[in-house]
């Protein structure tokens, strides 16, 4: 048997990224780069010789497809040039919004982002910030009806949960009733996905993975980010995606109440997206777990992505019966 092993998530050295970054963007030289955080990408913090800052992220290898990061790159690019406050991402000297970079593992790629910062949402939630939090995703769902991308992007959540069950499934060998649980679960969300009428509940662009921890306010400016998950589905999985976070981490639930609330004063819920709250609830419950369940070998654990299988046992089921699902 070998001792050579696969790689499935290197670390990109800082001072290599410096010099392609130095080599491809017209940034005052020379520039720092230093790595600031991994998770399901990694992102560095550059900083020019003008004491100037951005984000790079660097994608894992075989995460995310060339035209998934073609389709988010330009949607921050759409977004910024219609007032919406994002960290857009930054043109290299010939053009381009994101480059490649061979690791170990594979092709990686990365790209030079708006640097933000102020008061993370999360860190200090409360009823004010809330509404207009709400307000501010309900602008960025309006205006997202414009963007007219080059590539599609669309987000099958049929297909995540028939890649990444058996990921769950593994998670959950030991534990036989939460095995049998999620094997029905899974079946059945699967199946309620296909009779959803989808001419009848608004869709478009958007987030795909919208929680206080990805919004920065400062004076009176919000900036939302991290679209990493972004493509077309329905408008309602954001909300609950926002709200579901909140639960899960324990926040007050006038927070959420709050952040709706602003929500609907730029859009109003119809009456069949209001009717199917718990069912989009219950859906991203269970796709986070499926996430986490699929990629913990590439992320580890982190205070988000931590989950406790007794809790999680526990609420799919209450939420699924909530939903009408069982």
């Amino acid at each position: 048997m070998s001792n050579f092993l696969p790689i499935t998530h290197s670390i990109v050295n800082s001072n290599s990224l410096s010099k392609i970054i130095e080599s491809n963007w017209d940034f005052p030289n020379p520039v720092h780069c230093e790595l600031l955080n991994r998770g399901m990408n990694d992102v560095y913090l550059i900083r020019d010789s003008k004491n100037n800052y951005y984000a790079c992220r660097v994608w894992r290898s075989g995460f995310r497809s060339e035209d998934d990061i073609k389709f988010e790159t330009e949607l921050l690019s759409f977004l910024d040039r219609n007032n919406i406050n994002v960290p857009y991402p930054i043109e290299s000297s010939n053009n381009s919004l994101y480059m490649t970079i061979k690791a170990p593992e594979g092709i990686r790629f990365f790209s030079i982002f708006k640097w933000v910062d102020g008061l993370l949402f999360g860190s200090k939630p409360d009823v004010n910030n809330a509404f207009k939090l709400g307000v501010q995703l309900a602008k960025i769902h309006q205006a997202l009806k414009g963007f007219i991308p080059s590539v599609s992007r669309e987000i099958d959540m049929k297909m995540k949960f028939d890649i990444e069950k058996s990921f769950l499934f593994k998670m959950n060998t030991h534990r036989t009733d939460d095995l049998k649980w999620y094997r029905t679960a899974t079946t059945v969300m699967i199946n309620k996905l296909v009779e959803l009428n989808s001419k009848s509940i608004p869709s478009g662009v958007v987030h795909g993975d919208f929680h206080l921890y990805n919004a920065f306010f400062k004076n009176d400016i919000i900036n939302v980010m991290d679209f990493d998950n972004c493509g077309n589905f329905y408008l309602m999985f954001d909300i609950c995606s926002f709200i579901w976070a909140n639960d899960y981490v324990g926040i007050d639930k006038e927070i959420s109440k709050s952040f709706l609330k602003g929500y609907k004063t730029i859009r109003s819920l119809n009456d069949e997206e209001s009717s199917l709250f718990n069912f989009f609830y219950a859906l991203k419950e269970l796709s986070f777990l499926c996430g986490f369940a699929a990629n913990v070998n590439s992320v580890g654990h982190t205070p988000l992505l931590s989950p406790n299988l007794d809790w999680f046992y526990k609420k799919t089921r209450s939420n699924f019966q909530k939903a009408g699902l069982v």
